[in-house]
């Protein structure tokens, strides 16, 4: 059983890692260009994915973060003018914002002159900070660095003082700042390090000769699917469900007769439990349909908090705090109504697994039905029906082949520790909702280094978890330790 549970709970950390891989819907190329016999254009060019876009250099106040610029100051160069838009920005109203705001779709391009200064060879380096959405979402700031090598081949220009106070492209101004003259005294310095090729040239080109990927929204549904494919493996891990396989399998085949009729009445079952849990997707999904509303939801204060703070209780709920229980009168009568057999009594079977195993799989439906409401109209049904699907395929193949009960793991300890480690991972997750409303608002709160600093917390509590060194009140004592589970601790 130990290497089930490891198995899940990686699979687990490898879907949340797919979940929350950094997305680079805009690609970055830098070039550069003689104009003259001292004078140089420094160009700056993005790509961007179809469906995304990139703000423009011009924000209003209380807008997003700009298309900055920054070119490190140095004695070899001067900036001339600022930094100018080659692709003019459409003038779009962004929901995120409710503001209208100049955007690039498809590409960006941005030239910078400059005067050179010296004869030798030089570095002129800087980044490029940006922040990009979809009809969806908006990614975290980022920022590009780049590096120019100017007059190649010659010999290396004399470094330039790194205590020197760096200057934007954008507020360059040659008439005011004259450059410093060089020193024809100084003595040769060594030679600067080769820069590397690939922080000279950043990014991906795309290539004119192929269309554009179309494809990215589809492959986010196949990862979602996946993840929720696993939430739902996950999910017969936990102490309501797992007890349950032997019960409700064996009391399901004493109402068959005939092998035909029992295959059947098993997928009649297994159809039953996706169909519930689909069907409550569809419900979110026919409620959240919209591009608007998802924006909303996704950039909106209001309802990120609220995410945040549902997370916080089904990590609460997993821990043992309470749980997350339907009516019985509702489990109660769906019972009554199985005992009927037939195809109907398969219906209602699968009807009372589902209402009474939330108490232990609401966390996870919860969860994923939080992020889903978040995207594309169809990410709800999507969701559900990879959760149902992985719930529904044990129960099926049981029911199928009823033999296979004396090969099940006996129930114990170990599935309230699968409960506590998805409560980890939640509560991992849930500041991503937080960290959105600090982002898009600008408190400068929940910074990067913050949000690294407390992960790096959960999951060393975790890992002390897994080692048995922290209990929870209904844990058994591990009293020594197995290889695969001290792998995963690490």
């Amino acid at each position: 059983m130990q290497k089930i549970l490891t198995g899940i709970a990686l699979l687990l950390l490898a879907g949340g890692g797919l979940a929350a891989q950094i997305l680079e819907p805009v690609k970055w190329q830098f070039s550069q260009e003689k104009a003259g016999d001292n004078e140089i254009i420094l160009y700056i060019e993005a790509t961007i994915d179809d469906n995304w876009y990139l703000y423009g250099q011009e924000i209003p106040e209380g807008g997003p973060i700009p298309t900055f610029i920054h070119i490190d100051q140095s004695e070899h160069f001067e900036l001339i003018g600022q930094v100018e838009d080659l692709v003019e920005p459409e003038i779009k109203f962004d929901p995120f914002f409710s503001m209208d705001l100049p955007l690039f779709s498809n590409e960006a391009r941005f030239s910078q002159r400059a005067r050179i200064l010296t004869a030798n060879e030089f570095v002129i380096t800087g980044f490029v900070e940006f922040m990009s959405c979809d009809d969806e979402r908006c990614l975290p700031p980022q920022e590009r660095e780049f590096s120019f090598v100017i007059n190649e081949g010659r010999s290396p220009a004399e470094p330039a003082d790194e205590t020197a106070p760096a200057i934007s492209a954008q507020a360059a101004d040659p008439e005011t700042e004259e450059p410093e003259a060089a020193d024809p005294y100084a003595t040769e310095p060594a030679p600067d390090p080769e820069p590397d090729p690939a922080t000279i040239e950043e990014g991906y080109q795309a290539d004119p000769g192929r269309p554009e990927e179309t494809g990215t929204a589809a492959r986010n549904l196949w990862v979602f699917f996946f993840i929720a494919f696993a939430g739902g493996l996950a999910g017969l891990l936990t102490p309501c469900v797992f007890p349950m396989i032997p019960m409700t399998v064996s009391f399901f085949m004493q109402k068959q007769s005939g092998r035909l009729n029992s295959i059947i009445n098993a997928f009649v079952f297994g159809l039953s439990i996706i169909a519930v849990y689909t069907s409550l997707g569809l419900l979110v999904s026919l409620t959240s349909v919209g591009a608007g509303f998802a924006n909303q939801l996704s950039s909106h204060w209001l309802p990120n908090i609220i995410f945040f703070l549902l997370f916080i209780a089904f990590a609460a709920s997993f821990f043992g705090l309470f749980e997350i229980v339907l009516p019985g009168s509702l489990a109660t009568k769906a019972d009554r109504k199985a005992e009927g057999g037939g195809y109907v009594g398969s219906f209602f079977m699968a009807l009372t697994l589902v209402i009474v195993s939330l108490s232990c799989v609401g966390p996870i439906v919860g969860a994923l039905l939080v992020e889903a409401a978040t995207g594309a109209g169809v990410k709800p049904v999507i969701g559900m029906f990879g959760f149902s699907l992985a719930f529904a395929i044990p129960f099926t193949l049981l029911a199928i082949f009823p033999s296979w009960l004396d090969k099940l793991p006996k129930s114990g300890g170990w599935l309230n520790s699968v409960k506590v480690v998805l409560g980890f991972i939640v509560l991992a997750f849930s500041l991503r909702f937080l960290m959105v409303v600090d982002q898009i608002y600008h408190w400068g709160i929940l910074t990067r280094d913050i949000f690294l600093a407390i992960w790096i917390v959960i999951f060393f509590l975790l890992g002390l978890y897994l080692l048995g060194k922290l209990r929870f009140a209904h844990d058994s004592e591990v009293k020594h330790i197995t290889v695969p589970r001290l792998f995963l601790a690490i």
